[in-house]
């Protein structure tokens, strides 16, 4: 396990009516995602003050060169960005989130 595990905020923005159309193109990418041995987390919100907004979290116990450089390259993301460049509104934004030491609290 790394030091601080990888947690990363994607954020991505559509018409409201094209959310459950993304959430279609997901599930796959969702089945292969949590069968990762690195994968810690991975859950999806809707921003509720913001209709259209989807953000998903993912925690990971690698490193950003790792997820670069492996996990982001595999072959099933693919169908998920190709089906997703049709419906977002605006690229997604990824944020790198690092935790504070001392507020870190997470129950097993």
């Amino acid at each position: 396990m790394t030091s601080q595990p990888l947690t990363l905020h994607i954020t991505w923005h559509f018409a409201p009516n094209h959310v459950p159309t993304f959430y279609e193109a997901l599930r796959p990418l969702h089945e292969q995602i949590v069968q990762e041995k690195e994968c810690l987390y991975f859950n999806v919100y809707e921003i509720a003050q913001q209709p259209g907004v989807v953000r998903l979290v993912e925690i990971w116990d690698c490193d950003m060169k790792w997820m670069a450089e492996v996990q982001s390259k595999k072959d099933y993301y693919a169908p998920f960005f190709e089906a997703t460049k049709k419906i977002s509104l605006q690229p997604q934004k990824i944020e790198v989130m690092k935790g504070v030491g001392e507020f870190r609290f997470m129950r097993l």
